[in-house]
């Protein structure tokens, strides 16, 4: 069986990965599948992801437009959520935070879709631009992604990308810059939220980001702890 997408749980025990109906678990001590999942009524397999502080749980989508969340341990399904109609019918990515919380789903367009995995809610963040790429920070309380706006036609470099940070809880940018070159890469550091972007002519941007908010309340905190 060849798994598409696979990737390796953080606590280094299965390779997971999926074909058109199936979400599989390879055991990386016996080589054998142990662990699946079969969709029903010819449902396939959009997408998955693992969720990094949760290391037996998955999270995918199927074509019934549900985000199910699946226990590797148990081989069954914790959460389904509905998404509502024709709601993939343009799915670019989506990340799930790493506590398993929210769900960012993008669909190439100029909207960010919040999805609540425990309340089901669906939250529609509209973004500066049509979103390229999209990556969680690590505590999930951050949203980076950067997005482009097509330039003026004698503007000889086409879209002009930007790279955007948005705190999640209110939905507010915290961080914004244009970026002057084309990006092909975005990653984010695991501990701070560094920001490192590639562009196609080999040079790589390195950002780094301080919520305002954030850094009074831990003055504030600490002033009150003394």
């Amino acid at each position: 069986t060849t798994l598409q997408n696979a990737f390796i749980t953080s606590a280094n025990t299965f390779v997971v990965g999926m074909t058109k109906s199936k979400v599989l678990a390879v055991s990386l001590w016996t080589g054998s599948i142990t662990k699946k999942f079969c969709c029903e009524d010819g449902t396939t397999i959009v997408n998955f992801k693992l969720i990094p502080d949760c290391p037996d749980i998955i999270v995918f989508i199927t074509s019934a437009e549900t985000v199910n969340i699946w226990s590797l341990t148990d081989e069954v399904i914790c959460r389904r959520v509905q998404l509502p109609n024709n709601f993939l019918k343009n799915l670019e990515d989506f990340e799930i935070s790493p506590n398993g919380k929210l769900g960012i789903i993008a669909r190439g367009d100029e909207n960010i879709n919040v999805l609540d995995l425990y309340s089901g809610k669906l939250r529609v963040v509209h973004a500066s631009g049509i979103i390229w790429r999209q990556r969680l920070s690590r505590d999930g309380r951050y949203l980076v992604y950067i997005c482009f706006r097509n330039g003026e036609e004698e503007d000889e470099n086409g879209a002009i990308f930007s790279l955007i940070v948005m705190r999640l809880a209110d939905g507010k940018n915290i961080g914004a810059c244009s970026l002057y070159k084309t990006p092909t890469f975005l990653a984010l550091s695991q501990r701070h939220l560094n920001i490192i972007v590639g562009f196609d002519d080999g040079s790589i941007g390195i950002y780094t980001v301080v919520d305002r908010v954030d850094a009074a309340l831990k003055i504030k905190i600490a002033t009150s702890n003394s």
